[in-house]
């Protein structure tokens, strides 16, 4: 259903029944769609799994997070980072 941002305000209660029983809603501005409501996750009966084969979101190329950081270790009585950031900024 699409419903307009003045049309919302009036009737969220309403519209967002709509939406927990499974209805989506695109919300729209001068008559351009600006967001869009969607029923709660557990809706698709399958978390992550069911998300990704809905096509609503794409799993990630590679595994495994970030990649660990290296720790720069500053010689002795070398002051703060900050320090020399404002150093180096002059």
């Amino acid at each position: 259903m699409k419903i307009a941002v003045r049309e919302l305000k009036s009737q969220l209660s309403a519209t967002l029944a709509k939406v927990t029983a499974g209805q989506s809603a695109t919300i729209t501005s001068h008559g351009r769609p600006v967001a869009r409501l969607i029923p709660p996750v557990a809706e698709f009966g399958g978390g992550l799994a069911a998300l990704v084969a809905s096509g609503l979101v794409t799993p990630a190329e590679r595994s495994g997070g970030l990649a660990p950081r290296k720790l720069v270790e500053l010689p002795a009585g070398a002051g703060s980072l900050s320090d020399a950031v404002i150093e180096d900024r002059g």
